[in-house]
């Protein structure tokens, strides 16, 4: 069963290519200062479907889905403390409807699911946050170690050209020269994909 938080409908070149339903899921394991789910997750009533509903769901827009090369894009939380669903989604998913993760990949995740995973996606998104262990444990409240293990073990499948890796500029954590210094160390594992981008701070 998902834990579903939301179904955010009909939005354009968001979370992947065309129109794109954002399926939030409930969950995470990081406590990070800038979260802007972080009060919502508190207090949202959760819903629990199966994939055969969720697929009930995505399909009122389907035609939207293929006429722009769109589909749906798991988010959070963290979208991968749902990896059996979504791979057990994926396997009644309609030809033609892509399907995407956003994830920290701060999971443990073995190599048979990551596999499963990957085989089935159109493309993961994940924001690293920091490649320094020691930021990385101020901004999140734990380390980073699942998140290199994941990155490293997608290249040595042969997935790494799926993934979007994106590289946050975090103010008073990591300036815009030390994101640069990260994505030149992203690209050295195999990675080609990468978005240097400034989180949006939002008053408190």
């Amino acid at each position: 069963m998902f834990n579903l938080i939301s179904i955010d409908r009909h939005r354009l070149k968001t979370d992947g290519e065309g129109v794109t339903s954002l399926i939030g899921l409930a969950g995470c394991p990081l406590s990070c200062e800038y979260c802007i789910n972080k009060e919502y997750l508190k207090t949202v009533k959760v819903k629990q479907i199966t994939p055969y509903q969720l697929l009930e769901r995505v399909m009122l827009d389907y035609c939207y889905y293929i006429g722009t090369g769109g589909g749906l894009t798991f988010g959070g939380g963290e979208s991968l403390l749902h990896i059996d669903e979504i791979i057990e989604y994926m396997k009644i998913n309609p030809e033609g409807i892509s399907v995407n993760v956003e994830t920290s990949m701060n999971v443990d995740i073995s190599d048979e699911k990551l596999r499963a995973l990957m085989e089935g996606l159109k493309e993961a998104i994940i924001d690293i946050k920091t490649l320094d262990n020691e930021l990385y444990m101020k901004y999140t409240g734990i380390d980073n170690k699942k998140v290199l293990k994941n990155l490293s073990k997608i290249v040595e499948l042969g997935f790494q050209d799926k993934c979007k890796i994106r590289i946050p500029i975090i103010p008073k954590y990591k300036d815009i020269n030390t994101a640069h210094e990260e994505a030149e160390k992203i690209k050295a594992m195999g990675y080609k994909n990468i978005d240097v981008f400034e989180y949006r701070i939002f008053d408190k």
